[in-house]
This record gives C-alpha cells, sequence and structure tokens, in this order.
C-alpha cells in the first residue's frame, strides 16, 4: 500500500510539462530532486541546500542516475529569485528531517507558491512532529483566494506522520 507522501508526489506531478522549471527547495539526500529531475528530462531543476555535510552522496546519486538536468544550489532557498528567472511549474519542500522554524518554512512556501506559474504545483510535506506549523501554514493557504490557488491537504490517521499539502495556481 502506497503512503500518503508517494500519493501526493504522484498528484503532484501528474499533467505538468516535462520541460519545465522545478525546484527542490530541501535537497536533503536528493531523491525528490532525482523523482523531478527523471520527469522534467527536457527541463531544469534547482535543489538548494544550505548543509554541505550530504552533498558528496547527492552528487553521486544524481550521476548513478545520469541526471544532468539538475543545478544544485549552496545557497538559502529564500535567494531563488537569482537563480530563476520567470515562473516555476512546480516545487517540493519537504521539511521532514530538516532542522527548519516556522518563520522559515512559512517564507519558503510563500515566495514558492508567489513563483508558480499559472496551473503549476507544489508540494509541501511537513513533519508529523512540527505541529506549530500545522497552523501556520494552515492561515497561510487560507489566505489564498480559490482564484489564485487551490490546496488539497492529506495526511495519515497516525498523527505523527507527515502531512501533505499540494498546492496549485489558479491565476
Amino acid at each position: 500500500m502506497e503512503n500518503v507522501i508517494n500519493i501526493a508526489k504522484m498528484l503532484f506531478m501528474r499533467d505538468l510539462p516535462h520541460g519545465g522549471v522545478y525546484i527542490d527547495f530541501t535537497l536533503k539526500d536528493g531523491y525528490d530532486t532525482l523523482y523531478m529531475a527523471k520527469y522534467a528530462s527536457e527541463g531544469d531543476v534547482f535543489s538548494f541546500e544550505t548543509d554541505g555535510s550530504r552533498m558528496e552522496n547527492v552528487y553521486r546519486l544524481l550521476e548513478k542516475n545520469f541526471q544532468d538536468n539538475v543545478h544544485v544550489v549552496r545557497e538559502d532557498p529564500l535567494e531563488l529569485k537569482k537563480y530563476v528567472r520567470g515562473g516555476v511549474d512546480g516545487f517540493i519542500a519537504d521539511t521532514t528531517g530538516v532542522v527548519l522554524d516556522e518563520e522559515k518554512l512559512i517564507g519558503i512556501v510563500s515566495l514558492a507558491v508567489d513563483s508558480l506559474k499559472k496551473n503549476g504545483r507544489g508540494l509541501v510535506v511537513v513533519d508529523g512532529e512540527m505541529f506549530g506549523a500545522y497552523e501556520r501554514l494552515r492561515q497561510t493557504f487560507a489566505s489564498y483566494s480559490r482564484d489564485v490557488a487551490s490546496v488539497i491537504e492529506m495526511t495519515e490517521s497516525n498523527t505523527s506522520a507527515p502531512t501533505a499539502y499540494i498546492i496549485e495556481k489558479v491565476k
């Protein structure tokens, strides 16, 4: 049986352009980046990582899978506009296992949603341990009117499991 996060990833990428621009705001181990890079084989994936300790493993993973459409940026993800001109077709911000305060998370999500092209989609995954972030994210998502973006929340019945939010830019 698939878990909520894997189902959310499938829904998130459905019908997005293969030649688009995609962002992984939390590179971590590189698997979300690889997932998007394989899908966007004719496009570009920009992955942000400020913790250089995992970079060697990430580069090996990308080389092993022949992904040359990935641009790893060792800078704060809030610096997105320095690297990506124009809109973004999709993004993933997976906070599981990442030390990230609520303000930073809200800043990244707001920037990401603002950067989406019309009909672009984002996937935000919040660790089950970040209880305070849930309410702040819900408030942020509630501030988008239905004619700007729509949001789907997916969670498992296990309260400590991560929650996934799929955001689609309407306007």
